[in-house]
């Protein structure tokens, strides 16, 4: 009988669990019903809503597009009537066939404030300027920011106004241009005379006005920007600014902002919200049981996976469904997890500790012999990929034992640790440095730089082991003697550099202490020469012992002197006499490049303003930029500083950087030249040809002159592979246009004549003239061009680009 009752009853709960299951789904059906209805009727709604909105924003932006059509044109009136006004007048005519400043400040510079332009610029019928102008603030459209060569041909006797927009520097710009052509003319049929060119900026201020008149949100965008998503709807359009090849050159993108507009979408949203509210309440009410009874439990459990934490398992621990007996196996696999964890961090602690402890000195941290061998390997195997050298110095103190067995092995220790960070402290990123055992330390050096490198980098080592060391309750004074190996010259495996790097220390240990040594008894000799040489250049200098020379670079075809070059010279007759190859070493390998390179900028401007000032002027004047100076922070102002006398012709200052300092780090070039272009400086790259220059660097860089090195005109009908780059630095130049190609070194009337076969249109050398003072200089230049005096009209001008 208690069996058929609990049968009963257990067929009476399970009979109950189904009525309450179907009540649930019983009201949740007339509820969708009911809200399928209302939903079908505001969808209906909706629907005649949205096709009432698109009609209303279509007319809108329609009239939109039309006001903004016309604002544009209205605000082009003005360059037009300017450009038309000025080019068919003979006063322009006559100005373009002889430029008068004081015509031009009367009539064209008082025409940016009438007309309301941002620049002017008038040119010659060969489409060189001839004279620009440009309103306060604009100096970045002092360059037409558009292909002349492609602008001018495009006016005609049936097109003889042009306008269109362009990028430049400031931003976009509108411009008008039209032929130059007498009063009489008045079909404009007759052959252009030369060009006008007038443009208004389209900056910011110039948007909002636009913005103001036509009551819209509006926007300039770049013609290579990507579309914004939903450009052409029905509150929004893009407008387009036609380029000079006619294809855009910029959109105006402009969204309408309409008050009738927004009521309609407050309206709609509402009925949207309404439709949603419905909807989701259904939604809420048929899926709230299966996320209760199965989402909760399964949000805990992924919760749990995710942090990989068993906290979040305590919420089903009196859970006595498939979740909570899921969620004991869990906790139980998460506690064997953490224990498996904390073991392999102990063994990878320990794995650290033991690699860290077999490649390192327990006492100063820095690499042992065994690091240092392997370092060694590998930075002789890029050396020999690289070409460049590889200095290895052996460092032993002098004194330490004294102190050691004076003041005890703590204060040795400390000694040797303050030793250690003394040592990093002159090391690049690149360098490494080692400790061999005792008062031993290694230092490996790449690209060094050569001797003249290794011996500056010895030198503050000596220097800075000599400083006094602090030790708390002492200050002790030692020394170092200093090994230099290097490779090649002294070996090409790590431990024969390191043994002829000992011998070198102990050389210098016998030579007094307190000094370095290299290997070799000629590298010796020669690193003490640079240092006794470049004392002397230190002196002289001092004293005002050095003088610049100006050697001529010259047109090929007619044997002219287009430019020069600044070349620095000894002038000291009381010391032997220094070679300028020399010199100019010893001057960019130390620490009087900035001060020299100063020197030699100041007294270069000095003599173009003379030059100018006595009518005899040559198109450029090429100075040297050392990798040093290059790598300064504050080289551009010192530059700008020293030109900002110089006016228009600073335009004729070429700065020079060698191929071999611009390939070190070409972006770092790259941005300084940029720089020195901003300033209106001419940016050069010499001794092309010479090490690793190839030309991607030249593509690289922003260039306006490129200069074959003497090593290369020295092989000429010589060497096939020196022709073929003449030539194919020729062919380059020519395809990228504007990049003026030299040569230098050339010592004979042959090589001078084969450059110019190989398409070398200028060259510098011995055999085409030495180099001459400033004064000996102008009057070879008064010779050459009896036309270029003081009283010329027109001024000096402008060096070409």
């Amino acid at each position: 009988m208690q069996g058929r009752a609990s049968a009963g009853q257990s067929c009476g709960g399970r009979r109950q669990s189904v009525v309450w299951r179907r009540v649930p789904g019983r009201i949740a059906l007339l509820l969708a019903g009911t809200l399928l209805l209302t939903g079908t009727g505001l969808f209906v709604t909706l629907r005649l809503e949205r096709e009432h909105r698109r009609d209303t924003a279509e007319e809108i932006r329609n009239a939109k597009r039309l006001l903004v059509d016309r604002i544009v044109d209205l605000s082009a009136q003005s360059l037009r009537t300017l450009a038309v006004d000025y080019t068919r007048w003979d006063d322009m005519v006559a100005f373009v066939e002889a430029p008068s400043q004081a015509w031009a400040a009367e009539n064209i510079d008082t025409a940016l404030a009438t007309y309301g332009a941002d620049a002017i610029w008038v040119l010659r019928p060969d489409r060189t300027v001839a004279y620009a102008v440009v309103a306060e603030g604009r100096e970045g459209l002092r360059t037409p920011p558009w292909p002349i060569e492609t602008a001018a041909p495009r006016l005609s006797a049936d097109s003889p106004l042009l306008g269109f927009f362009a990028d430049s520097p400031l931003g976009f710009v509108q411009v008008f241009g039209a032929p130059v052509q007498p009063d009489a003319d008045l079909a404009r049929t007759s052959e252009p005379r030369g060009f006008l060119f007038a443009a208004r900026l389209w900056d910011q201020p110039q948007i909002d006005r636009l913005r103001q008149l036509a009551e819209a949100e509006v926007v300039l965008r770049r013609a290579d920007e990507a579309r914004p998503a939903g450009a052409e709807r029905q509150d929004r359009f893009l407008r387009p600014l036609p380029g000079l090849d006619g294809t855009p050159a910029a959109y105006l993108d402009v969204r309408v902002v309409s008050p009738l507009l927004d009521d309609l979408d407050r309206t709609m949203r509402r009925q949207m919200l309404l439709l949603f509210v419905g909807a989701g309440g259904t939604i809420l009410l048929l899926v709230w049981g299966l996320v209760w009874w199965v989402g909760r439990p399964v949000r805990i459990l992924r919760r749990a996976l995710e942090r990989n934490d068993a906290g979040p398992l305590d919420r089903l621990r009196d859970d006595r469904s498939e979740f909570g007996e899921f969620a004991g196996l869990l906790r139980r696999h998460f506690a064997q997890q953490v224990d498996l964890e904390r073991e392999v961090q102990k063994r990878q602690v320990l794995q650290e500790h033991l690699e860290f402890a077999a490649h390192h000195d327990a006492l100063t941290g820095l690499p042992n012999r065994a690091l240092l061998l392997d370092r060694l390997q590998l930075a002789l195997a890029r050396a020999e990929r690289s070409g460049q050298p590889l200095a290895v110095m052996l460092v032993d103190l002098d004194g330490f034992k004294p102190v050691n067995d004076s003041l005890g092995h703590e204060a040795g220790d400390e000694l040797l640790r303050l030793v250690a960070a003394r040592l990093l402290g002159l090391l690049r990123r690149s360098d490494s440095t080692a400790r061999l055992g005792g008062d031993e330390f290694v230092l490996l050096l790449p690209d060094v730089g050569g001797v003249a490198g290794a011996t500056t980098v010895a030198g503050r080592v000596v220097e800075a082991l000599a400083r006094p060391f602090d030790l708390g309750a002492h200050t002790v004074r030692i020394g170092a003697s200093v090994g230099v190996a290097l490779s090649p010259p002294d070996g090409s495996e790590p431990e024969e550099l390191l043994k002829a790097a000992d011998h070198a220390m102990y050389a210098a240990k016998a030579a007094g202490k307190g000094v370095f040594a290299f290997a070799s008894a000629a590298s010796t000799e020669e690193a003490r020469r640079r240092t006794e040489l470049q004392r002397q250049v230190a002196e002289t200098f001092a004293r005002g012992g050095l003088a610049l020379a100006y050697e001529p670079v010259v047109e090929l075809a007619t044997g002219r002197v287009a430019d020069v070059r600044a070349i620095l010279r000894w002038n000291d007759p009381s010391r032997p006499a220094v070679g300028t190859a020399d010199l100019r070493q010893v001057v960019a390998n130390s620490d009087l490049a900035p001060e020299v390179g100063d020197w030699v900028l100041r007294t270069a401007c000095e003599d173009l303003a003379a030059w100018s000032a006595a009518g005899s002027v040559p198109d450029a004047i090429t100075l040297p930029l050392c990798a040093r100076r290059l790598r300064r922070k504050d080289t551009l102002d010192r530059v700008r500083a020293a030109v900002a006398r110089l006016g228009e012709n600073a335009g004729r200052l070429e700065l020079e950087v060698t191929a071999e300092a611009a390939a070190t780090s070409v972006q770092a070039t790259a941005e300084t030249l940029a720089a020195l272009r901003e300033l209106g400086l001419r940016t050069s790259l010499g001794e092309f040809g010479v090490g690793r220059a190839c030309l991607q660097l030249v593509h690289d860089l922003p260039l306006d002159g490129l200069r074959v090195g003497a090593a290369v005109t020295a092989n000429l009908g010589r060497e096939r592979g020196a022709e073929a780059l003449v030539a194919a630095v020729a062919t380059f130049a020519e395809r990228r246009g504007g990049l003026r190609l030299a040569a230098e070194g050339v010592e004979t009337d042959e090589q001078a004549r084969r450059l110019r076969e190989l398409g070398c249109r200028f060259a510098s050398g011995p055999a085409l003239g030495a180099a001459q003072t400033a004064d000996e200089l102008a009057a070879r230049l008064r010779a050459e061009r009896p036309g270029h005096g003081p009283d010329s009209s027109g001024g000096p001008s402008a060096a070409p680009r």
